[in-house]
This record gives structure tokens, C-alpha cells and sequence, in this order.
């Protein structure tokens, strides 16, 4: 079973993420964060498959909680979602190896950001 953190200070997005997660791809969900630094905490308590970052959030942002996250290796993928698409940002993300979700998103994008998980070949 695949483990997965979410995190986002939203909590209609938070239910939104949990229902693709935990219904449609049948993910084991073992964390939810309302900031970053919940995020970092719950991946180093569970060591997670994934990850679920907003990018905006209180706290830690997403992207700190990413470099954190990546830097102590306590979560296989990270996935960010976001509104903001800047230039930088997708550079920076990529050199977490981090997949990015431009929000609004379908659940179809997000189930084919975690295809590799889905068919057990994690990135």
C-alpha cells in the first residue's frame, strides 16, 4: 500500500486531495498538515511513499517543506500543487525531482502525476 502525507492550510483542499488519494487510487493515508512544518513532522514520523504539498502555506511554505523533506529524505516523492506556474519555481522543483500539479486540477492529473505509483513503479 502506497503511504501518503497531505498537506495544504486549505481544508476543502485537504478533502479534495484525500478523496483522490484514499478513494479513487485506494492510497493509504497516513498524515494530514494544515502548514509546512506539520508536513515535515508527519514525513518524519511515517516516512511516506508521497507527499502532498500546497505551495502556499503557513508556517513553512510548500517549497521550504520540499527542501526539507528532500534534504532528510523522509518521503520517497514529493508532489507539489500549485496556482502560481513561475519559471523559477518549476526549476527549483525539478531539482527536488519533485512532480508539480498546476491547480485547478482533475483528479485524472493528479491520479497521472502518481501513474507510477498506481502501477508500482516508483520514480
Amino acid at each position: 500500500m502506497v503511504r501518503v502525507v497531505i498537506a495544504d492550510d486549505m481544508h476543502i483542499s485537504r478533502n479534495i486531495l484525500k478523496r483522490i488519494v484514499v478513494h479513487d487510487l485506494h492510497f493509504d493515508l497516513v498524515g494530514e498538515a494544515k502548514n509546512g512544518r506539520e508536513a515535515v513532522e508527519l514525513c518524519e514520523r511515517h516516512r511516506p511513499d508521497i507527499v502532498m504539498l500546497d505551495l502556499s502555506m503557513p508556517v513553512l511554505t510548500g517549497m521550504q517543506a520540499a527542501e526539507i523533506v528532500h534534504r532528510d529524505q523522509t518521503a520517497r516523492q514529493i508532489v507539489v500543487v500549485s496556482s502560481q506556474a513561475q519559471h523559477v519555481l518549476t526549476d527549483r522543483l525539478k531539482e527536488l525531482d519533485a512532480i508539480f500539479v498546476m491547480k485547478p486540477y482533475s483528479p485524472k492529473q493528479l491520479v497521472g502525476a502518481l501513474a507510477k505509483f498506481t502501477d508500482g513503479e516508483p520514480r
